[in-house]
């Protein structure tokens, strides 16, 4: 309750606060616009926020201090540390907007352009942004305030380290963002001499310009800040550090390869006869290029600064995974984007070979050139990516287990799995769909044609299939070499009593599971384990001897070195908390889970079993996942191919 309540009443604050804020604003800039001024709908609608948004903004906060004073948990809770550095930033980003407007239109004027030219404020006045920046500036300093006072007070406060963190990193990409804004205009201006004289845009150069003089500043001094926060070992290992690094190196990279498939495309066209003149040629190139150069340094730099990361923290797990994560992405990437050239090859040879020679003009030559700019960027990156994939895999030992074991391959593999086999499917049922219609007699005009764009289709989605199913059967071998290697080092020994069946019935289970393991039976009325068996790693105990062990059992245990599974099994007057609900077969696979787990080095899972509902919607979640993945995929090669 206590949750729901902070969180209205601190969204409810947060809302009013903007509602009075921009209430403000908008009434100031009657006095001062000429274009509004003695507008009675603009005063109109300024007041009806103020009056509306002031007794509701001055309830709720009164009620939030409130709380906080009368209690340090609701003082410290999350939802007020999200207030705080969400109204910060409800207030900083609007001042940096106004900024960068008056900056952007400044430089319009001097290039002597139309001030609606500008990307930023070019319909508003130098008032309207003074304003703005005014009220904004006076809104910030109270929150600064309000939140030094958290900051001040003790105990120290994770929430408000975290959420401040978080408020970093968005300031650090919104920074980014206008750099990277910046240097492609600039670019962009600079190939746009290309035109004939006296055409260039110099509109382009003026923003350009405006997003570096406040992007760079802005990007410098919160890039500063997060290094100096680096200096606290919390700040170094944080999970959203290694979040924001990875996703900046993994978008900046996707981001190069879609105009670097551009930029090949039209050099193509150009090696077959397209685009005779030179000028026209590099304004073409100039529009990718110019993306290509920015998201390139940030891929270069930031990419850099995440292996450090890791490197400095070598302790840390993460790092693992996002380096596989990062490596399947790009394999993924480069693997469509080689399929799609492949098929768009095919095709092509295909029209060509049986239609006349004298097409071949503007259409073709834009399929062909489509089709090797795919085949250009997708192959070494899936190549290249993958190869380093393999390379982990092909380890000895423990790290190749893990390598092949990984989450991440798995779900890559059965991923392309999936999708050979749909696209197999699909192009082997369209292939019979057109020869039965032929059979029937409904004969479509370019029948052979569409018979074996279909069955090249079919040859690339089976061989997708067939070389990703070698590679799991490959896994699977290793991994059972290895696992057999790892289970004989791990004997076992089951207690039983003469009149037991649990024994039995695990010794079979047992050599179906882990046909490699030792397992020994070794029944209590002969006394304690002979030395031989005392040297097991682990030991399985029925319920019935865990409840009224013999005193020479108990002693053995007592001095028994390796683990100890009890076996909720029934017994006379006892009755277990867990798992006394079980058969014999249920309490036997997990008995045999548990101890597969013990002796492949593995951490023991809980007791608690997935139902089926679960694993419902985990398949439907990796389906969503998947349809996902082709929607972002389909939209960056329509990028290139459109």
């Amino acid at each position: 309750m206590k949750t729901i309540r902070s969180l209205y009443t601190y969204l409810i604050t947060l809302i009013s606060l903007e509602v009075v804020t921009w209430g403000m604003i908008r009434l100031a800039r009657t006095f001062t616009n000429p274009q509004i001024e003695g507008n009675a709908g603009q005063l109109a609608g300024a007041l009806a926020l103020i009056l509306v948004g002031l007794p509701i903004f001055l309830l709720h906060w009164w009620m939030a201090q409130r709380q906080a004073a009368a209690e340090e948990e609701e003082r410290f809770c999350i939802i007020r540390a999200i207030f705080f550095y969400g109204a910060f930033l409800g207030a900083l980003i609007p001042i940096i907007q106004n900024t960068l407007a008056l900056v952007n239109r400044f430089l319009i004027n001097i290039f002597q352009q139309p001030s609606y030219m500008s990307i930023f404020g070019g319909r508003q006045i130098w008032s309207d942004n003074l304003i703005a920046i005014f009220m904004n500036a006076l809104l910030g300093g109270y929150v600064f305030y309000s939140l030094k006072k958290d900051w001040d007070a003790t105990p120290p406060n994770d929430n408000l380290s975290n959420i401040r963190r978080l408020a970093r990193y968005i300031l650090l990409i919104y920074g980014l963002g206008m750099l990277v804004g910046g240097v492609h205009e600039v670019i962009r201006y600079l190939f746009s001499f290309a035109r004939t004289i006296g055409a260039t845009p110099q509109n382009w150069l003026a923003n350009g310009l405006a997003l570096l003089i406040v992007g760079i500043p802005l990007w410098i001094v919160v890039w500063r800040i997060i290094q100096r926060s680096l200096q606290h070992f919390s700040e170094r290992t944080a999970l959203l550090r290694q979040i924001i690094l990875f996703l900046i190196s993994l978008f900046s990279a996707v981001g190069i390869l879609v105009p670097l498939g551009i930029i090949i495309k039209i050099l193509v066209e150009v090696i077959f006869g397209g685009h005779q003149a030179f000028g026209v040629v590099l304004m073409e190139i100039g529009e990718p290029l110019a993306l290509a150069l920015p998201l390139g340094g940030v891929w270069a730099y930031y990419s850099r600064a995440l292996y450090q990361t890791f490197n400095a923290e070598p302790f840390l797990k993460r790092g693992d995974l996002f380096r596989k994560l990062y490596y399947y992405i790009l394999s993924a990437l480069g693997l469509i984007a080689t399929l799609i050239g492949l098929q768009m090859l095919f095709a092509f040879i295909i029209d060509l070979s049986l239609r006349s020679t004298a097409l071949w003009g503007g259409l073709l030559r834009e399929r062909l050139a489509a089709a090797l700019a795919s085949l250009v960027v997708g192959l070494p990156i899936w190549l290249s990516a993958w190869k380093l994939m393999l390379a982990d895999v092909a380890e000895k030992g423990e790290a190749g287990e893990r390598a092949r074991r990984s989450l991440v391959r798995k779900t890559y593999l059965y991923i392309a799995l999936f999708v050979g086999v749909i696209g197999a499917m699909i192009s082997s049922g369209y292939a019979s769909f057109i020869l039965f219609k032929a059979l029937l007699g409904q004969v479509e005009p370019d029948l052979l044609a569409e018979v074996l764009t279909s069955l090249s289709q079919l040859l690339i989605f089976g061989g997708l299939l067939a070389y990703h199913l070698s590679l799991l059967r490959s896994d699977k071998k290793m991994a059972q070499r290895f696992l057999s290697d790892l289970h004989a080092q791990f004997p076992v020994l089951i207690l039983t009593t003469q009149n037991g069946a649990f024994a039995s019935q695990a010794v079979t289970t047992f050599q179906r599971e882990m046909p490699s393991l030792p397992l020994a039976v070794h029944a209590i009325e002969n006394g304690v384990p002979d030395e031989t068996m005392s040297q097991a790693r682990a030991v399985i105990i029925p319920g019935d001897i865990v409840a009224e062990p013999n005193d020479a059992i108990r002693v053995w245990l007592k001095n028994f070195s390796g683990q100890r599974l009890a076996i909720p099994t029934s017994a006379k007057n006892w009755h277990w908390l867990f798992g006394s609900g079980r058969g014999h077969l249920a309490m036997i696979k997990r008995t045999v889970k548990i101890v597969r787990e013990m002796a492949e080095g593995d951490e023991i899972s809980s007791s608690r079993d997935r139902s089926s509902w679960q694993n419902i919607l985990y398949f439907f979640g990796v389906l969503f996942s998947i349809e996902l993945l082709f929607s972002l995929v389909s939209f960056l090669m329509s990028l290139i191919f459109d």
